[in-house]
């Protein structure tokens, strides 16, 4: 996965070439927002990834997240326009249907302004097979500057509970 090797090296190169990154460098919070939070079993709900950074502006993102107990199964992922700039996601996300899964939601911006304030970055689609009460959370997440410099993030789950 070519993506996740230069990630990863943005996001080390700061680290190794100064001192100031770490704890005083960049940071960002991460959350979700479903577009319901009682979906009923058969029906579709969006959940937007929503990041908020300061003044250092967001170039780039990985980040996976899951349904737990997976009782609705990620359907699709798709770009959100108040972060995209070229009309899709850099990768084919990885979706578990069954395990409730999504990874590798990845995009960067091509131009030379990356985005700053509270943005949704991307969208999962879910298709709720089961009722009952579950927590979306973030499982990883790598957000880089337009120099390379990697976020620190805090991230907030969200709660959901799918009715009959």
């Amino acid at each position: 996965m070519p993506v996740r090797l230069l990630v990863a090296l943005l996001t080390a190169l700061p680290a190794i070439l100064s001192p100031t990154c770490g704890p005083g460098g960049p940071s960002a919070g991460l959350s979700l927002a479903p577009s319901t939070t009682n979906p009923s079993v058969g029906s579709f709900f969006d959940v937007d990834l929503v990041v908020s950074v300061g003044a250092t502006g967001l170039q780039a993102f990985e980040v996976a997240l899951e349904i737990d107990p997976p009782i609705a199964a990620p359907w699709i992922a798709f770009e959100h326009a108040e972060f995209d700039d070229d009309g899709g996601l850099f990768l084919t996300p990885d979706l578990d249907l069954v395990g409730g899964t999504a990874e590798r939601i990845v995009d960067l911006r091509h131009g030379p302004t990356a985005v700053t304030g509270t943005r949704r970055v991307a969208t999962v689609r879910f298709l709720a097979f089961q009722a009952g009460a579950a927590t979306l959370r973030f499982t990883g997440s790598v957000l880089s500057t337009s120099a390379g410099e990697a976020f620190t993030t805090l991230s907030l789950p969200a709660q959901i509970v799918i009715g009959p």
